[in-house]
């Protein structure tokens, strides 16, 4: 079909031809961006009769694909509802646990934080070495709960993102082959639309 195209490029039938290879004869739509070039210059070149008489063979198998992957696409859309349903309670339980222990932890680091820091201020002025140890104490309490903290934010984060992600459509391992089946009932759709469109 190429070596016919570069002969003939004048001619829609080679260029469609390629397509025809590329698509499996219109049934499979995966590549058909491979042919773009190709199916673009045999649309232009083909007559509106051509393209009525291609219409009329191929458009009502691609409209059963289309019908088949929108209904696919539903049932896995309600696949992906239920199962983002039925994980929420946990993902809810672990984002709330995670913000008290944040909360909790980070609080602390800023209490030794501080209380180290007060500490440090008065070593000198108090005599012994009481101050001293303490103040080393919660500095280094502090320099602890500092990564802990940092740890559970980090859980907190994670969590909220789950969580957050558990309430949009389509972010299950079923929603995203839904989101993937509707969009291959559009491109299969927007050739549909190129075969009854006017020239």
């Amino acid at each position: 079909y190429l070596d016919s195209a570069a002969e003939y490029g004048a001619d829609w039938r080679p260029w469609f031809g390629v397509v025809r290879v590329q698509t499996k004869d219109f049934t499979d739509f995966h590549e058909i961006y491979d042919c773009e070039k190709a199916y673009d210059r045999a649309l232009r070149r083909m007559s509106k009769e051509d393209r009525a008489a291609l219409a009329e063979r191929y458009v009502p198998s691609m409209e059963s694909i289309v019908s088949e992957k929108r209904a696919e696409a539903e049932v896995l859309s309600a696949k992906d509802k239920a199962e983002r349903e039925e994980s929420r309670p946990a993902l809810q339980k672990e984002y709330a646990s995670s913000l008290k222990k944040a909360a909790i932890l980070t609080a602390l680091f800023v209490l030794f934080a501080v209380a180290g820091g007060v500490l440090a201020a008065f070593i000198s002025a108090v005599p012994g070495m009481q101050i001293l140890i303490l103040a080393i104490v919660c500095g280094v309490a502090a320099l602890v709960l500092l990564f802990v903290a940092a740890w559970a934010l980090k859980r907190y984060v994670s969590a909220r993102v789950a969580l957050s992600a558990n309430g949009r459509e389509n972010t299950t391992a079923s929603g995203k082959k839904a989101a993937e089946a509707i969009a291959y009932a559009e491109l299969v759709r927007s050739v549909i639309d190129d075969f009854k469109a006017e020239n």
